[in-house]
Parts: C-alpha cells; structure tokens; sequence
C-alpha cells in the first residue's frame, strides 16, 4: 500500500498559519497582546464576532494535524504487510525523536526571542527580540518565559506521545481494527481532560514556586505535564483525536463510519458544551488563558473535529477528477502549510519591523493607528510578504527553512531522505502516487 500526500493536512497548516499571520499582526502588534483589554469587551462585540473569536481558540488544531499525519503514515505502513515486516524501532520511532527534541528546543527559542510579549503569572513580559521592538528599546529577558508551554512544546511532546500510542497497538494488532484502536484512543484522550483539573489544581502551584525560585530542574519536569500555557494535560488529547481521524484516512473505506460517527461525536461535544455553558455562564476570560475550562475544551475541539471531517470529505473521499480540481485550488494555501513552521517562528519579528516601517511612513510617532483602513492595508501587507517569499522558496524546494532542517535532520536518523517539501510534486502533483524510494526503508514514509 503506497500513501500520497494528504491535501487536508497541508491545507488545514495553511488556513491556520494565514489565521496566525493575521491575529498575531491585530492582537500581537497593533494592541501589543493586552489580554486584559479583552475582558474588558462588551458581550454585543462578543456575539458579533464570535466566529473569529471561536476560531482564535483554535491553536491545538496544529496538535490534531500533528497525530493525523503521525497516524495516517505509520497505519499506512503497517497495513502494508511487506513494510511492516520491514520496520523497526529506527523507522517508527527515528523521525518523531528528532522531530519532538527538535520543536522543543525551537520552543525554548521561541519564548526567549520571538514570541510577542506575554501576560505571564500575573505580569507583563517580554521576549528579547521581538519585545524589544515593541518596547521600542532593549528590555532585560525574563527567564520565566522558558517555562511557558508554547504551540511548539504542545506539538513537540503530543508527537512523541501519540507514536508510542500507535507503537502500542501495532504491538497488539489494533491498528487494522480501526473501531477498537479509536475507543482506546477516545479513552485515553478522555482520561487526559478527566484529570487535568486535579493534575492543575495539585502541581501548578508547585511549578510556579520552582519557577519563582530559581528551581530550574523541578520546573523543566513539570512544565512535561502541567503548567500555563498549552499543557501536555488536557491538549494531549487534541493529538489523540486527530490520530483516529488518521486510521480512518490510512483505511479509505471506512468514510461512512467518519461521516457517521465523527459528526455525531463532535456534535455531542459542541452541544454539551452549550448547556454547560448555560449552566455555569460565559466570560470573556475563558478563551484568554490556557488552559481553558473544561466548557470551552468541548466546544473548542468539537468545532474542530467539525471542520476536519467536513475537510476531509472534500478533499480525500471524492473521486480522481474533483480532487486533482481541488488541489490545483489550493495550490496558493497548501504552499502557506508546508513552511507553517518557520512562518510561525519569524512572523512576529517581521511583523513588528513592519509596523514600524508603516508608521515611519505615514508619520505615526505612536501607537499603530486602530482605524479599518490601516489595519486591512497592514494585513494584507503581511500576507502578500509571505507569498511573494514563499512562491521564489519553492523554487529550491524550501532549502534552508526550519522544515528543511527537520527533514534533513529525520532522514539521517532513519536511513533515507525525506520527499515531503519537493515542491514540483506535493504542490503541483499530489495525486500521483510516491515513486518508489531507492532506500532500504519502506515505501509510504515518504509522506512524513
């Protein structure tokens, strides 16, 4: 069984990291990240943008692609008997190592130089470079901002988690029983919301104080599982969720069981979340501070599962003819998702250079002006930025980008190179079936 690409993981990076692009450029730069201003909203603003608030809540979707795409290729490859004869602890577990210890260490980067300042324990910090840019002046680096739990370290530690997850029911024969390997997982995913709160309530404390004091060892271990910010307990489990979405996808028979079930789940979600929501009330500060309640967790991740499924079915259960249709489409996103990485980390910083160029220009000696005209004009700005650079990048097959560095990094420690940013291929040719890889892999890694 040889597995192409995925369209919806390439097109679901994209959607989001523009998404990133733009919020950042709105809440990072033009209101320099006062969560405080946000709670302050009336209720009417609220409802009326409630789509594009809900959707800001959406940063562990990039965790549910992570364990779509971890799922998809390694079930793919198991169900393939003459791969799976051929694997071993090198292919299964070489990649995701380097790749988790890689993002981790890229996080603790991110927090000390990138990252936009930050209402961290109750005070306002900055990162080194981009928060000098927005103090207008060199700013001494606040070290507590290491322990904060970025996207970065949410995706890096979900990917080591949910491959073992995956090793364990290749172990027992559960990945081609695609219903029973998803109850455990739906199980597992359950049980990390069912003791977040008491894991939170107990050990954060504990975190905070080693951080105040200087215990930098106490602090790194519980930042593994607690802390503020995108915590391993609950937002494991939005890699868990999108891992059985990637035994469905590696098993292409089982889309009426998707359509069927999935719907149903994230339905019940939503809906549950809603009552909840009726009984104990809503406020603004629910959707500012990870993590969020377990109210907002359902809507959150039910919504997401939503609009995955529904992606999905678009773009991967549809015949040859729509498909090679929509992926010509989406050319223009699917090249945002292959970089989303090193868009997300350099984004901040040149959007804060920009800012300031644009008010230089204009004559603004203050703040960002806060008028539609400007921020729309500054949006697009950005976005076209990226696309002007991405579209000549391709053109070397991204060399040099963070992802490149990943890939180069993965292929050394499993043996072969890695395909996934050719260009010509993923962008322009994501229908054809890989060619086979002269390596002593096995075929259908190539998608990693």
């Amino acid at each position: 069984m040889q597995q192409r690409r995925l369209l919806v993981l390439d097109a679901l990076r994209g959607f989001f990291i523009l998404f990133v692009i733009c919020i950042h450029a709105v809440s990072g730069v033009i209101y320099g990240n006062n969560a405080q201003a946000l709670e302050n909203v009336p209720l009417w603003q609220i409802i009326l943008f409630a789509p594009l608030l809900l959707i800001s809540t959406w940063a562990p979707i990039f965790v549910v692609i992570s364990g779509m795409a971890q799922a998809y290729v390694l079930s793919g490859l198991i169900l393939s008997k003459k791969a799976a004869n051929a694997l071993s602890l090198r292919n299964f577990f070489g990649g995701v190592l380097v790749t988790s210890l890689f993002l981790y260490l890229l996080s603790l980067v991110n927090m000390a130089f990138f990252h936009h300042p930050m209402d961290y324990a109750g005070e306002f910090r900055y990162t080194f470079l981009t928060g000098a840019l927005h103090a207008g002046h060199w700013v001494p680096f606040d070290m507590r901002l290491l322990f904060y739990n970025d996207a970065l370290s949410m995706i890096s530690i979900n990917g080591l988690l949910v491959t073992c997850i995956l090793y364990f029911l290749w172990k027992i024969n559960w990945i081609p029983r695609t219903r029973k390997a998803s109850l455990l997982l739906l199980g597992v995913a359950a049980s990390f919301f069912a003791l977040s709160p008491l894991l939170h309530q107990k050990l954060d404390p504990i975190f905070l104080t080693a951080v105040e004091n200087g215990h930098a060892g106490t602090a790194f271990f519980l930042r593994f599982f607690v802390g503020i910010g995108f915590s391993t307990f609950p937002y494991a489990a939005y890699g868990l969720t999108g891992a059985i979405l990637g035994l469905f996808l590696a098993k292409r028979k089982e889309e009426i069981r998707l359509r069927r079930d999935g719907y149903r789940a994230a339905t019940a979600m939503v809906l549950s979340s809603v009552v909840l929501m009726g009984i104990t009330g809503f406020a603004p500060k629910d959707v500012i501070h990870h993590p969020y309640p377990f109210k907002m967790q359902l809507l959150v991740l039910g919504t997401i599962l939503l609009a995955c499924i529904w992606l999905i079915l678009k773009l991967e259960y549809c015949t040859e003819g729509q498909r090679a249709y929509r992926a010509k489409k989406t050319v223009w996103l699917r090249r945002f998702g292959l970089l989303a990485l090193t868009i997300f980390c350099f984004e901040s910083v040149l959007s804060m250079l920009f800012s300031k160029a644009y008010c230089f220009l204009w004559g603004f000696d203050e703040a960002f002006p806060k008028t539609a005209p400007h921020i729309l004009f500054f949006l697009a700005l950005n976005v076209l930025f990226w696309t002007f650079v991405l579209k000549f990048w391709e053109k070397i097959n991204f060399k040099y980008s963070i992802e490149w560095w990943i890939s180069c990094l993965a292929g050394i420690v499993r043996g072969r190179p890695s395909a996934r940013l050719q260009a010509d291929a993923v962008l322009y040719k994501p229908c054809l079936l890989p060619e086979p890889v002269a390596s002593p892999c096995p075929a259908g890694l190539e998608n990693r």
